[in-house]
């Protein structure tokens, strides 16, 4: 059981859905829940638009993030962090002072390009600094730098390293939490994943999986013995394609098994780093892998964790979607409040 779900949400996706920001702030007495500004997408879309690339989705602007801090997540959420420009310290200044102006109280973004004469006055906000240069760096730089600034802040600084989720670094890093979307990935590139505290994460394609071929028959048949008795499955029903797809056929929930299995690793990656005494947030892409996380996190709170739980209360939640956004809202609240060890905690003021 877990004292609290911890959510990162980006603006860059909330934007674009009022039903997600609806759900955040639903469940946000239940969960820490973070939002981050989408500066990384707004970096990601102007690379692609510098290049001459098609560009689908839509920048995040600082009276649009304004906005909706306004409305959904100011004195609601845990935390929300501010819209910098990465490597941009002129525009980061001017988005921060901008927000604080509007009496907003953000987690600074200690950029690249920022210095120890940044310190003083990033603390006097909050004690909670972000940390950038998580995703892509080596682990040997990043942790050096995290390092060099706690040292900067005399240990004063709540360390936030943005997008910096890994094994085993996140045990020893100088860091007070962390974030990483890469439990949403499974979907997008066809792989099951499990954790394992002496080994780290361990993933496989599905299509490896569910076929004879395999470069490691023996390696693949335990990972297929160790998901299937996880989840109380056979063999045969964890290399079903509809498994994978999640397409119950016995009328149940829909849930593949790749964000299935991505969700399970993270809670269990999760309650490790807890006893670290650090939180680790993941990154929420969609209100679909909010459910199948609630899901997943009630039914190991329940004490009887196996696929046919979760299938139940993911049903639960997705029955209720279908009826209105408020008995939707409803069911997940009484999830967490059933089967997590929530409380109440000062929320971002």
């Amino acid at each position: 059981m877990y004292k609290r779900l911890n959510l990162l949400a980006s603006y860059a996706f909330l934007q674009r859905e009022g039903f997600f920001q609806d759900l955040l702030e639903a469940i946000s007495p239940y969960a820490n829940v973070l939002i981050d500004s989408g500066a990384h997408s707004n970096h990601m879309i102007r690379l692609k638009k510098a290049s001459g690339k098609n560009v689908s989705g839509k920048e995040v602007t600082l009276d649009g993030y304004m906005e909706y801090l306004k409305n959904k997540a100011h004195g609601k959420v845990w935390q929300y962090i501010t819209l910098d420009v990465i490597r941009n310290r002129t525009e980061t200044d001017y988005n921060l002072q901008a927000m604080l102006d509007k009496g907003f109280t953000p987690m600074p973004v200690y950029i690249e390009g920022y210095d120890e004469n940044d310190i003083p006055r990033l603390l006097a906000i909050t004690d909670r600094l972000c940390v950038a240069g998580g995703v892509g760096s080596s682990d040997k730089y990043i942790r050096r730098r995290y390092k060099s600034i706690s040292l900067l802040t005399k240990g004063k600084a709540k360390i936030h390293g943005l997008g910096y989720g890994r094994w085993p670094g996140t045990f020893y890093a100088d860091l007070a939490s962390c974030d990483s979307s890469s439990f949403s990935y499974g979907s997008r590139y066809g792989v099951l994943t499990r954790y394992q505290r002496d080994e780290g994460f361990d993933n496989h394609q599905w299509k490896l999986l569910s076929q004879s071929r395999s470069d490691k028959p023996e390696k693949r048949a335990m990972f297929i013995d160790y998901l299937a008795h996880r989840f109380g499955l056979t063999v045969k029903e964890m290399t079903d394609i509809n498994f994978y797809q999640g397409k119950n056929t016995t009328g149940g929930a829909c849930m593949n098994m790749p964000t299935l299995t991505g969700c399970t690793a993270y809670l269990d990656f999760m309650e490790h780093v807890c006893e670290f005494h650090k939180d680790y947030f993941v990154a929420a892409p969609s209100c679909g892998f909010v459910f199948i996380l609630v899901a997943v996190a009630a039914a190991q709170g329940s004490g009887n964790f196996s696929w046919k739980t979760i299938s139940d209360f993911y049903t639960s939640i997705d029955n209720a979607f279908k009826k209105s956004p408020d008995k939707c809202f409803e069911v997940v609240q009484e999830l967490l409040e059933k089967y997590t060890e929530w409380q109440m905690l000062p929320h971002s003021r």
